[in-house]
């Protein structure tokens, strides 16, 4: 399971990039999502990998996005006992909406900022990050 966090904005960029943002279900800044690692997704996080930040993500650090900042397609939040069985369903091969969760997870900024929003991982946070479920613990 791979975690997609946008980093950049809307203003200013290309017609083509921001569509493959909205197929990410990415709309807006510091908006993260889970995306099963296929070819066809790793082809569209390449192409806005200047625009994105994204890696792996642990099975700890999944339970605290989910029970912490999963909301239901209503807008209520999630019980321990509810992000438990979405993480077995998402184990299963089920997506977020087949398990009645709204496809995307709103994050506030991260502890201490950011790297670097401008350049690549070793220098920066865009693109593939080794850290990445550091950093996203710092932003739930």
């Amino acid at each position: 399971m791979i975690v997609v966090i946008r980093m950049s904005g809307q203003v200013g960029l290309k017609e083509d990039i921001n569509n493959t943002l909205n197929r990410l279900n990415l709309r807006r800044k510091l908006i993260t999502t889970l995306v099963r690692d296929t070819k066809e997704n790793q082809g569209m996080l390449k192409k806005v990998r200047y625009n994105i930040c994204f890696g792996t993500i642990n099975k700890e650090t999944l339970f605290n996005l989910i029970s912490k900042r999963g909301k239901i397609v209503g807008g209520k939040n999630l019980t321990k006992e509810q992000a438990e069985k979405v993480i077995v369903g998402l184990e299963k091969g089920k997506s977020l909406r087949e398990l009645g969760l709204k496809p995307f997870f709103r994050l506030s900024p991260p502890i201490k900022g950011f790297k670097n929003t401008k350049q690549a991982y070793p220098h920066g946070d865009l693109g593939k990050h080794a850290k990445i479920n550091e950093l996203l613990e710092r932003m739930i």
